[in-house]
């Protein structure tokens, strides 16, 4: 079986580090892709992916996650879900990077 992601795109928003119990720490980064699609206008459309940098990714490539920046990413999809206080159940679906370029150095 092959589970692997591989996507370019611009980081919209400084990423978001967040702890865990037992000194584990991950980042956030959101990425926006261009959707390539056929329609009249011409009209661009994006998807924001959420890529999860955990602790060793985290440490060698956080400094390269500014906001404006593009990125390549290579990683792997992983699902999610989680049930809510109101008893609502959740899916979500991230990238957990394994590998991060820099695509434009300024």
């Amino acid at each position: 079986m092959l589970n692997q992601v591989i996507l370019v795109g611009r980081i919209i928003e400084e990423p978001i580090v967040k702890e865990f119990g037992n000194n584990n720490q991950m980042a956030v980064v959101l990425v926006e892709v261009e959707r390539l699609v056929n329609n009249a206008d011409k009209e661009k459309t994006y998807d924001v992916f959420q890529i999860i940098l955990w602790k060793n990714m985290m440490q060698n490539y956080l400094e390269l996650c500014e906001a404006g920046k593009i990125i390549g990413v290579k990683g792997r999809l992983q699902a999610n879900n989680f049930i809510t206080k109101e008893k609502n159940k959740f899916y979500s679906c991230d990238i957990v990077a394994e590998k991060i370029s820099l695509l434009n150095p300024n």
